[in-house]
């Protein structure tokens, strides 16, 4: 019976092990991201922000803390993966008073978080994209946006994606 019972310990063991393995690599999906960075609108070199994205309490989630440049904006976001659903979150706010709740995963090497918010009549929904940039040392992100019209004018309904931010992380230089 101690032999059986001493098995059952090691499998359960053996899983357990098993199961800290996989959430540790999947709650490092989101380090490509960690780093200090200068932010250009993407293609170019006009200098729109400045980032500083650490990783916070053991590993468990990441902070980022964003200032524009040539304006006072300034925004936090902590992210997360969360386990229970399976799902990275990120909760942003902005000194405009702006907060955005998003969830999504890691697919194809591209972090896409999203949501759907109801305004009156309106559906806003925001997509948001984080990729390590082949071949270089930097992150691109972009924000694309739809609004659709849930009221009666089915013809003001919009299916194209505006583009609100597309941005290049950059390694700050010191």
């Amino acid at each position: 019976m101690k032999k059986i019972n001493g098995l059952v310990l090691v499998v359960c063991l053996s899983l357990g092990f098993n199961q800290l393995a996989a959430q540790e690599n999947v709650k490092s999906q989101f380090d490509f991201w960690i780093g200090e960075w200068d932010v250009y609108k993407y293609g170019t070199d006009t200098l729109v922000g400045k980032s500083k994205i650490s990783s916070i309490l053991d590993g468990h989630g990441i902070i980022e803390e964003y200032e524009a440049i040539g304006s006072k904006y300034r925004g936090t976001s902590l992210n997360k993966y969360n386990q229970l659903s399976g799902q990275w979150e990120q909760y942003y706010i902005d000194n405009s008073g702006l907060t955005l709740h998003l969830k999504g995963q890691l697919k194809e090497d591209k972090m896409i978080l999203g949501n759907s918010v109801q305004r009156g009549e309106k559906t806003i929904q925001n997509r948001i994209t984080w990729q390590a940039e082949p071949g270089k040392s930097s992150v691109r992100q972009t924000w694309t946006q739809l609004q659709e019209d849930t009221g009666n004018d089915k013809n003001k309904d919009s299916t194209d994606w505006a583009l609100l931010f597309d941005g290049e992380y950059k390694p700050r230089s010191k």
